[in-house]
């Protein structure tokens, strides 16, 4: 009985496999509305004028491989650091755009609290993802 209790809870998905799975269909939901959908991504979510499909097609195409590298990383993310920190560095690096952007603009503080601020705490939980500490956080 003990035994059978025991690999059930092996069987759990850490708590660190379930932000790279939350991480990876992010980006493959975003992958599939940017290249499914392109009209609709550009006038709900991303509306940086000017529209142009072929820009959110290519967003479209590296979001959407990114989101399924991740979800494959998921099933052992202790292997995967270097690409889990590859996704750390390109959300970062989104962030910043975004940062420029809202300084450019003079954006107020809702732009900041709603666009700019959720994505570095996107980045900074996968840079944990990718470093580890999460999983070390979850070890008792």
């Amino acid at each position: 009985m003990r035994t059978a209790t025991l690999s059930r809870a092996a069987a759990r998905p850490s708590l660190e496999q379930l932000l790279v799975v939350f991480v990876g269909a992010a980006h493959l939901l975003t992958g599939l509305a940017t290249l499914l959908a392109p009209v609709w991504f550009f006038q709900n979510i991303g509306a940086f004028a000017p529209y142009n499909r072929h820009y959110e097609g290519d967003l479209g195409a590296f979001q959407l491989g990114l989101g399924v590298a991740l979800l494959l990383a998921a099933r052992r993310p202790e292997r995967q650091r270097l690409l889990i920190g590859a996704a750390a560095l390109g959300n970062l690096v989104h962030a910043l755009n975004h940062t420029y952007d809202a300084l450019i603009i003079g954006a107020p503080l809702g732009y900041w609290l709603r666009d700019t601020a959720p994505l570095y705490l996107f980045a900074a939980v996968i840079g944990l993802l990718a470093t580890g500490r999460l999983a070390r956080a979850e070890k008792p």
